[in-house]
């Protein structure tokens, strides 16, 4: 799943791959 919003930054409920990936693509 790809979100363009920063989910991750909002609340990390998902594993820290998802999130590392998102930080990356930002």
């Amino acid at each position: 799943l790809k979100l363009e919003l920063p989910a991750w930054s909002l609340s990390p409920p998902y594993p820290p791959t998802y999130s590392s990936r998102s930080v990356l693509q930002m």
